[in-house]
């Protein structure tokens, strides 16, 4: 997990967004492992595809959410709401075969 408590002033009734790139070699079915303290939204090349309101507890790989990805650059883009306390994301894909790349831009 990534904890933003203490990356991210203030810490109180705030939002964050993590941007990122996910390089794929090809066309694919995907999970996307998430977890976010306290609510969230996932997006995956512009389209919304998991929220979850209200005050969640960090959990690593809590939700499962299924995702479709493109041969080369996916847009990665998380919302994470805090209220108070500690705050935090966690997200990663499901990768079998070892062969997604995380870049934070795209070349």
């Amino acid at each position: 997990p990534l904890w933003l408590h203490e990356l991210v002033k203030p810490n109180e009734r705030s939002v964050a967004y993590l941007h990122t790139f996910v390089v794929s070699p090809e066309e694919r079915n995907a999970t996307a492992l998430v977890s976010v303290d306290d609510a969230g939204k996932l997006w995956v090349n512009g389209e919304m595809v998991w929220a979850v309101p209200g005050v969640n507890h960090m959990e690593a790989d809590k939700y499962r959410v299924p995702i479709r990805l493109r041969p080369g650059f996916n847009e990665i883009l998380i919302k994470a709401g805090q209220g108070g306390g500690a705050w935090g994301v966690s997200f990663r894909i499901a990768d079998p075969t070892g062969t997604l790349e995380y870049v934070p831009r795209r070349q």
